[in-house]
């Protein structure tokens, strides 16, 4: 089932007010790499190099699509696992073009947490489209976001919520007597109904869909993905669904409805059933899927963060985060009097004592080493190093700072302030490996030795 206290959390935190408002006032002025940046995507097209791979006709198409990108809105789009907290490693093209080229966006880093996405223009596999866009430009465009809006049949939705699938999908025009075929082995109809369950589907558009997927690519049915390499295949005249599998053995290449044309936009979801309010959706898909919602309220200055109460050995104690610590109504021996005791086998830290350690991280990463996933991380560094900050503390894995950023999806643009600010580039983890090795094996000589010229030269 949809886990929908993880969407809030992904709404609340993946792209912050502060994002969409820079964001948006430099895609206004004009400044669409502005834009990118502020919404921490890095800009990995090369103008010259799309004109001499695809010509001058697909780099002005390219070009065209790029100046009305809105990049918070992609990475509020962009596919994710809401239950984990790193970006799946998914390449999502947002536009075609002739030659096989396209226009996609990924992560940018394939080791870490970081959120930093990357625009690239290039040829990537079939089954990549399952992931993609590229059918869904209101997502993206800003020519095309008042697509957002979605038709509903409250009809459908009622049966989809109490899980009936069968009967929505027999409500929307299909035929599910597939389901019943005793030659489908059992798992795969376990599968199949724990997904269709879970009512994802956009049953008011999907059959159009289907139709327009089958028409375009001359096939008589199309697959409708569900999850786990499992999927339905839908006839594309009759809209007899059949669950579909490796294990079906069938050796023809069906075209696959890219999942976000395959199902609801979470947001609907989330707002009619009071998970969110419609205000604090992204401004662009509040105005086009709740247009008579209060308008969007702009976020106030920040809070500090409120002191918290805390059950600490009978009494009321309390907890607040001051100067980059976590003050307690305790001395410094009583703290490491409750740890050293935890440690030899003693009972679990409670109250004031668990607070104090809760607060910090289990690898040993201090604010300097998580400014890797940070974006716009360089106001911020001079800020801790300010504040005290050790530019040389190691992680339990040994990585500083820098090591981490180079190995853990930092920005170039924070290398270099690291490496001026005084950061070691002799600096090794303990089985030898320094910060040029660990370019090569993440492969990052574009920005480490194009770029920043801040590291060691290749051997």
């Amino acid at each position: 089932m949809t886990d929908y206290r993880a969407w809030v959390r992904v709404r609340r935190f993946a792209v912050p007010p502060w994002m969409i408002e820079r964001a948006t006032e430099c895609r206004l002025a004009g400044d669409w790499r502005g834009a990118c940046e502020a919404a921490n995507i890095e800009v990995g097209v090369d103008p010259a190099a799309v004109t001499r791979l695809a010509g001058a006709e697909v780099a002005e198409r390219v070009d065209d699509d790029l100046r009305h990108l809105v990049p918070d809105l992609l990475r509020w789009h962009f596919p994710r696992w809401p239950e984990v907290l790193a970006l799946p490693h998914t390449q999502a093209p947002l536009a075609l073009y002739p030659g096989g080229y396209n226009l996609l966006v990924e992560r940018r880093h394939p080791v870490g947490e970081h959120q930093r996405l990357v625009l690239r223009f290039t040829r990537i596999d079939r089954h990549e489209l399952d992931n993609g866009l590229h059918l869904s430009r209101e997502r993206w465009d800003s020519r095309r976001t008042a697509d957002l809006r979605m038709p509903v049949d409250e009809e459908l939705l009622r049966l989809q919520d109490a899980g009936e699938w069968r009967a929505a999908w027999t409500h929307a025009g299909f035929d599910v007597s597939g389901f019943d075929d005793h030659t489908v082995p059992s798992y795969a109809l376990t599968v199949a109904g724990h997904c269709l369950r879970a009512g994802r589907h956009d049953l008011v558009r999907l059959p159009g869909v289907i139709r327009a997927t089958a028409a375009r690519h001359g096939t008589p049915a199309v697959l409708v993905p569900l999850r786990w390499g499992h999927a339905v295949r839908v006839d594309a005249e009759t809209l007899r669904a059949v669950p579909e599998g490796s294990w079906s053995g069938r050796n023809e290449r069906l075209p696959t409805v890219p999942i976000a044309r395959a199902e609801r936009s979470i947001d609907i979801d989330l707002v009619r059933l009071g998970h969110l309010p419609a205000a604090a959706l992204h401004p662009l898909v509040a105005a086009a899927m709740f247009p008579d919602a209060p308008p969007v309220r702009r976020p106030g200055p920040a809070r500090e963060l409120a002191t918290i109460r805390v059950r600490c050995h009978g009494d009321w104690h309390p907890v607040v985060m001051t100067d980059g610590r976590t003050a307690v109504p305790h001395t410094t021996e009583e703290l490491r009097r409750e740890q050293a005791l935890r440690a030899l086998g003693g009972a679990p830290l409670t109250g004031c004592f668990a607070a104090v350690t809760g607060w910090t991280d289990p690898r040993g990463r201090t604010l300097l080493h998580m400014l890797s996933w940070v974006p716009s991380p360089v106001p911020l560094l001079h800020k801790l190093l300010a504040a005290g900050l050790d530019p040389e503390a190691r992680d339990a894995e040994g990585h500083t700072p820098l090591l981490h950023a180079v190995a853990r999806g930092g920005s170039a643009e924070l290398i270099r302030a690291l490496v001026a600010a005084g950061a070691r580039r002799d600096a090794a983890l303990p089985d030898g490996t320094d910060a040029a090795a660990l370019a090569r094996q993440h492969r990052r000589y574009d920005e480490l030795f194009c770029r920043t010229g801040a590291l060691a030269s290749r051997a």
